[in-house]
């Protein structure tokens, strides 16, 4: 965050980038920001607010976390570049894994949020995971969307799992065009015609 910056340290006739060895012990919080590593996690009940500041506003939050309310502890939104109708998402994580709890999707920040996926979080993932020292990448099981989608919500429970839930990417697959057999969302009705030449 530029507003973090100590220009000082620049030297005066320089021009090049500035790189330092900073320990970790050594980072606080920042003006624009709540998490460090050293405050990894937040604690229920705790007014979380961020306005934008350099960032911009699309990253403006005011969040109370409610883990037993809500499911989840934390929570990362993206876009989908491409709207699509969503066929599968994956999530690769190297640590805490097992903490997607669930996924949400919509047409546009204006529109609700649908639910493509909701569970209880997989804490033996993450132990055999890391036991066998393998990677997790985990295929959620959703349904199709009937609609185009360009956003992406992933709810993850950091206290059901407790380590660092790194997520390095979320993939997701869709189509351009709805899959056969499916009645879009902005059907009205449904009108049934037998086949004269089908029997059973």
């Amino acid at each position: 965050h530029p507003q973090d910056c100590d220009e000082s340290l620049v030297p005066s006739d320089s021009d090049a980038e500035v790189t330092a060895t900073v320990l970790r012990s050594a980072l606080g919080k920042v003006q624009g920001a709540v998490w460090t590593p050293l405050v990894a996690s937040y604690s229920p009940g705790t007014v979380l607010s961020y306005g934008g500041g350099v960032l911009g506003e699309q990253f403006a939050f005011n969040h109370v976390q409610n883990p037993e309310q809500d499911g989840y502890t934390e929570w990362i939104e993206a876009t989908i570049a491409q709207p699509v109708y969503v066929v599968s998402v994956e999530v690769g994580s190297p640590r805490g894994m097992g903490m997607v709890v669930g996924i949400k999707v919509r047409e546009s920040p204006a529109s609700q949020w649908m639910s493509l996926y909701k569970a209880e979080a997989l804490p033996s993932e993450s132990e055999k995971f890391s036991r066998n020292q393998r990677y997790w990448a985990w295929e959620a099981p959703v349904c199709r969307t009937l609609r185009r989608v360009s956003h992406i919500r992933i709810e993850i429970d950091t206290q059901a799992v407790a380590d660092w839930n790194y997520i390095d990417y979320v993939k997701v697959v869709g189509t351009l065009d709805i899959q056969d057999g499916a009645i879009p969302a902005s059907a009205q009705a449904v009108v049934y015609v037998p086949d004269d030449d089908k029997f059973g």
